[in-house]
This record gives structure tokens, sequence and C-alpha cells, in this order.
């Protein structure tokens, strides 16, 4: 038996063979040979332990409302939906107005959890309009503002012909009227986009009012008005509701944000440079979904082109890409801003003031596992570098058509489990090529070097780890031959007979030498296109390179 009922919400978790799931929002479906069957948006089956399953603590925790819809049948969604209308009815004494009647046949309440109450209590106040119309009818209520920016007003709106509850974003004559296009035109390009939030129509529409005073006179303003797909709420919200999260949470809810981020810009890569990237243009939709939003101010790159001059107008300053100040854009200047977003995810704080002048190793919380620490801070390094031509490890890829699929691959996003499948398959390399020295190999000379590198960070003597290593074998020749190694590599075949024949050792080395394993996979970057390599499954690219 499970504690779960089917039609429950829950958020997969700890899962070690495809990391990249946690904390997608799936539907417990049934209990079946001790395991769960839950699904995804997508009607996607799959099966978990129940210990993968989380319930109530979502990305984005915002107030929860009753919803008589929630895990109904659609005839049972029928007969409630006839009793709610009934309800109004008696309620406000009065029937229901054909339109009235038309809504509520066709509203689909359960789309949003956090807007359920307002559309419940709009709809019982029976005030709404036609206010506009092109491709279908969307009503909205001027009182109903979800969102202000520097360039539009957002209202909640439902669209009577298929029931959609929907963002209606207006822009006034005069305020941003090339946001406006501009916007438009990059949501239209990259509609096939799962990462962009949906474009449903925009269109122009002429409002003629009269301005009261000693003289009144009738006013004419044009409204831009595009209609999207209603969102729960923005990264900057959940962040502030991240207090309480333990260290694991912390760690899956960055991973998951980030690698979406990253699949994101990559599909709009290389055309387009979104350069608005921050919390709060990072959506959340109520599934949990990483939705990206405000194209406009994004610009295009055309084929074979990695830079562009351009105004220097940009994100909020923390997340603006130093080259960006300069009025110049580059392929990398979005994951740049992905950078200081995570950046920003670790302090729990969209507006980084908690940052300061303090350095990276002071700032990320001492109760991660170090080996997540390490990877962290070697990865935001890498994305948040000031030369965009050393930016995100470009400077080692001999081949970059490869670089998104790489740095979704990072050590960061692995579990402990897959640190040391890597770490062993090092040792395995090594131990085959122990007839010749290191510097014979390139490959056993990056580590070589890797591993003095990775002591180093860690405050240690170039071959520290022989002390850790002598610390933690019983046997005393085995002891002196560690003593009396030449090479840094050796560590590497220790490690590697650790895991394979004292399994129970390996996580406890790993906590004691935690910089190796990252160390030796950027070491390693410089070598991906080297003929025979051996190592592409920890790098997200495929062996035919």
């Amino acid at each position: 038996m499970s504690a779960f009922r089917p039609g429950d919400k829950a958020r997969l978790i700890g899962l070690i063979r495809k990391p990249e799931l946690n904390q997608s929002v799936v539907t417990f479906v049934k209990f079946e040979k001790d395991r769960c069957v839950v699904s995804f948006a997508d009607g996607t089956h799959v099966k978990v332990r129940e210990e993968n399953l989380q319930a109530g603590r979502p990305l984005l925790q915002m107030p929860r409302f009753g919803n008589p819809w929630q895990a109904s049948a659609p005839e049972q969604r029928k007969k409630m939906r006839e009793e709610m209308a009934e309800d109004f009815v008696h309620e406000m004494g009065e029937p229901l107005s054909p339109a009235q009647e038309r809504l509520f046949a066709r509203w689909q309440p359960g789309q949003s959890q956090r807007y359920h109450d307002a559309y419940e209590t709009w709809l019982k106040s029976g005030e709404f309009d036609v206010e506009f119309k092109r491709d279908g009818n969307v009503y909205y209520h001027p009182e109903m503002v979800i969102g202000r920016g520097a360039h539009a007003t957002v209202f909640l709106g439902i669209v009577p012909s298929d029931g959609r509850e929907v963002a209606v974003k207006v822009h006034s004559q005069g305020n941003g009227g090339d946001h406006f296009v501009k916007e438009v035109q990059a949501m239209k390009m990259n509609a096939a986009v799962p990462g962009v939030i949906q474009y449903i129509t925009s269109f122009e529409k002429e409002r003629i009012f009269e301005e009261q005073g000693r003289r009144k006179r009738r006013r004419e303003e044009r409204l831009q008005v595009v209609i999207l797909e209603l969102m729960e709420g923005t990264l900057q919200e959940a962040m502030s509701r991240w207090g309480d999260l333990s260290a694991g949470e912390h760690i899956d809810t960055i991973c998951y944000v980030s690698r979406s981020l990253l699949d994101i810009v990559k599909q709009l890569n290389p055309n387009i440079i979104h350069r608005d990237i921050k919390p709060d243009n990072i959506m959340i939709d109520c599934r949990g979904n990483i939705k990206l939003s405000d194209f406009g101010i994004s610009r295009m790159l055309t084929a074979g082109q990695d830079r562009l001059y351009t105004s220097a107008e940009g994100s909020s300053l923390p997340f603006t890409p130093p080259e960006a100040l300069r009025s110049k854009l580059h392929k990398t200047s979005d994951l740049y801003s992905v950078g200081r977003v995570m950046l920003a995810m670790m302090l729990s704080d969209a507006t980084m003031r908690r940052m300061g002048d303090s350095s990276l190793e002071v700032l990320v919380p001492v109760n991660w596992p170090a080996h997540s620490r390490y990877a962290f801070i070697q990865l935001v390094r890498a994305l948040t570098h000031q030369d965009e031509e050393d930016r995100a490890y470009l400077d080692r890829l001999k081949d970059q058509s490869f670089l998104y699929e790489v740095i979704q691959s990072h050590p960061f996003f692995w579990s402990q489990k897959r640190n040391l499948s890597f770490l062993t398959a090092l040792g395995n390399y090594y131990s085959n090529c122990q007839d010749r020295p290191p510097e014979r190999d390139r490959i056993v000379w990056a580590l070589e070097k890797a591993i003095s590198k990775a002591c180093e960070e860690q405050g240690m003597h170039r071959d520290g780890w022989k002390a850790i290593a002598c610390d933690v074998e019983q046997d005393e020749s085995r002891r002196r031959r560690i003593e009396g190694a030449k090479w840094n590599a050796d560590l590497l075949r220790f490690f590697r007979n650790k895991v394979l024949h004292e399994p129970e050792l390996g996580p406890g080395l790993l906590h004691r030498l935690p910089a190796v394993s990252v160390f030796c996979w950027e070491a390693l970057l410089c070598e991906l296109t080297t003929q025979s390599f051996p190592f592409h499954e920890f790098f997200g690219v495929a062996e035919s390179l």
C-alpha cells in the first residue's frame, strides 16, 4: 500500500539514474509491485520507489485554494459545474445571463491553484465584458492585476471559446511599443521551444475615453495586447519561500531550475540572445515547469555570427554580463546570466545583496555535501567568467558545437554514485596505462595535473591525498606503496580499488577529497575530441566524436 492516492500530485526527488527528472511534478496513478506508477503532464508513465516521491512542498509555494474539480472525471466535472452555477444563481437571486451561462459551460477550473479563488470570485460577481476581440473573445477584469512592469500591465483573463485561463499583457501607447513588437516576434519565432511561455495571440486596439477636467475632451489610446498562458508565479517569488529547504532539497531545486534554463537557452541559441534572464522573468507553471518570458529586448544572431554590437540596454545589473555594459553581446551572454541566477538561488536572494564582496567559498552553504560545494563553485566560475571568449569552458572545447551538452553534464548535476562511477572509470583507465609514465599519455598527464590542483584547492600539499589514503588503508605494505607513489594519478587506482572491493569506504573518500572529481572532469575537456576518448558518457556527447 502507498500513502498516495490516485490523482495526488507529488514531486520526484533523489533519482540517481535520471537526476534531470528530480523536482518534476507528477500525478500518482497506482501502486504496483512495490513501485509507484506516476504520470507526467504529457501522459508518460514511469515507475519509481515511494521514497522518490515528495508531497506537500511545491517548488513555488503559493497559497492553496479549494478546487471541486481536482481529480474528477469529466462527467463529474460537468455535474459539479452545473451545481456551482445553481449555487451562484441562488446566491445572486437572479438567473445567469447568456454570457455567464456560456462561460460556466466552458470554464476549466483547476488550471491554476494560485488564482482559483480570484477566478471564482470574478465569475460570481458577473462583472465581465468582452474587452478584447480578435481571434475569439477574451474576458478580463481591470481590477485583477497580477503584474506590472516597465512596459506593460498584466491582468487575469479567460478565453470563453475553450475555457483557458490566460494572462492578458497590455502595453499602452508610448509605453514600450518597440518592446511589444520585438517580444511578439521573438515569441512567435520560438513558439515550438517547450521552455518558452506559450504565446496565444496578440493584436492592437484603440480605446477612446473622455478625460475629466475643466474641459472635457475625447482622447484615443492605442493598446497593444499579448495573450499568454497563465503562470503561477516567478522564480523570484519562489525563492522568497526557500528558507526551510534542507541541503538536499536546495541542491535538487537549483539543479532542476538550472538544467531547465540551460535547455531553454540551448534551444534558443545560436539564433536568439534573450538578454534579460533574471529570477523575475523565469516563470513557473501550475505543474512546476520552468518557462522563460519577456523577450522584449532579445536580439538575433545571423548564421555563423557569435557576437554583435547593440545598445547597452539589458537585464537588471546583478544579472547583466560585463560585455553588455560595453554595448556588445556574445553567444555566451545568456550563460553568464544563468550563472548569476544560480548564485541567486544558492543565496535564496533574488536581489543578490547578500553576496556583497564575499567570495564563493564563503557563501556556499557549509551543510552542502563537500563535492557539491566544489562543483557548484567551479561551474558558476565558468559560467560567469568575465571574458566571454573563455566563458563556460569555451576556451577548452576544440569542438564548440556540443557546448550545452557538456555544461548540462557538469559534476554539479551528479549524484554521489555518479561521482564514484567517474572516479572508478578513471582508475580503470590509469591501471591499464601503468606500464608507461604519465607524461607519455595526454589523458593521464592531464589527470596528474588536475589532482595536484585539487589538493592545493583543498589547502593541502599537491600530494596531500597520500595522507588521507594512508589513513584509510589498513594494510601496512599498501601504505608504504602509497607513501612512495611517484605520481599523483596513483590516487585514481587507489580510489578504484576501494570503491570496487570496499564500497562502504567510497563515500568517505569522496567527502575527504571532494575537489578531485570536478577538477579531473575539467581537465579532460581538452581531450574530448581525442581519438578513442573513453569517458564520453560523463560529458553528454556521443562516442562517434
